[in-house]
């Protein structure tokens, strides 16, 4: 089944990377969400671990801003390269946009982007297999994952938003900059996780997560 699934990838002939966003400071939540632990993996590693499983990507990457050098010792990167946000303090799509730019300089003929938050450590292999398959069927369109009909995350952003992107194009927020590209595609998908967002202590708690 794992060959199938990669084949099928390889003959749509469209190259995908995946990217986690980790760089904010976590104010509600009192520690770096990166670092906060589910079962024996922290929140970055445990997703970077599901990406690693995902066939079809080919590059893996986790953007870091507040206390990155901690949070390099810290997490296991699973293959993944981690890309530092210098102006991580202006919000996501700052941080965003440094992801993409190192994406786009690695893999000049790039396609698309997964994106997701690194407050959604409970994702499943399958979500981002959905969005992949949505990709090669509805090429060029902005995908989100979606549950129980509420638009989630991760997104699988096109390439000429990444280029609108990183040229930067004028948009404060991700929501403007998908906006300005066109209509986003909802993609249903049976993971309860991708309209959960773990913020804050007691969420981290409800989920049976520690703070470091």
């Amino acid at each position: 089944v794992r060959l199938l699934r990669l084949l099928a990838v390889q003959d749509s002939g469209r190259v995908m990377n995946a990217l986690v966003l980790s760089a904010g400071e976590s104010r509600r939540m009192g520690a770096p969400k990166a670092l906060v632990r589910l079962g024996a993996a922290t929140f970055l590693g445990r997703q970077l671990a599901t990406l690693a499983s995902v066939e079809g990507l080919t590059r893996r990457y986790v953007v870091l801003g507040h206390q990155a050098p901690r949070i390099r010792r810290a997490v296991d990167l699973a293959g993944a390269r981690a890309v530092t946000a210098r102006g991580w303090r202006g919000g996501m799509l700052a941080s965003l946009r440094a992801g993409a730019r190192a994406a786009l300089a690695d893999e000049p003929g790039l396609d698309g982007l997964l994106v997701s938050l690194v407050d959604q450590p409970r994702l499943r292999p399958a979500t981002f297999r959905a969005l992949l398959r949505g990709a090669a069927r509805h090429p060029g369109e902005v995908l989100v994952a979606s549950a129980g009909g509420q638009a989630g995350h991760p997104l699988l952003l096109p390439r000429a938003l990444l280029l609108r992107l990183v040229a930067g194009r004028r948009a404060r927020t991700l929501a403007e900059l998908v906006a300005a590209h066109g209509p986003r595609r909802l993609v249903p998908c049976r993971d309860p996780a991708v309209v959960e967002n773990v913020n804050t202590p007691a969420e981290a708690a409800a989920i049976g997560a520690t703070l470091p």
